[in-house]
């Protein structure tokens, strides 16, 4: 079975990951050094072109002290619902 890509959601993902690390002073490269990736991979997360895999999002929420429903929106009440 092939990876499903929900570019819409990427992007929406990326936006906020952005925005959270530029409100919290926090550069790429450290973001990238906490997930063990480089720099350019985080850039293509919030750019929206790379997916987050769900390990990854909670290493990142760890790190801005947030869930990670904070970051993807998509948990509402206890439903899931799309940003």
């Amino acid at each position: 079975m092939g990876r499903v890509v929900d570019r819409e959601l990427n992007s929406v993902i990326g936006a906020r990951l952005k925005s959270m690390r530029i409100e919290r002073c926090i550069t790429r490269k450290e973001v990238a050094l906490e997930l063990g990736v480089i720099w350019q991979q985080i850039q293509k997360y919030e750019n929206g072109t790379s997916s987050l895999s769900i390990a990854a999002m909670r290493k990142i929420a760890d790190l801005f002290g947030v869930s990670p429903c904070d970051i993807c929106k998509c948990c509402k009440e206890g439903r899931h619902a799309r940003p």
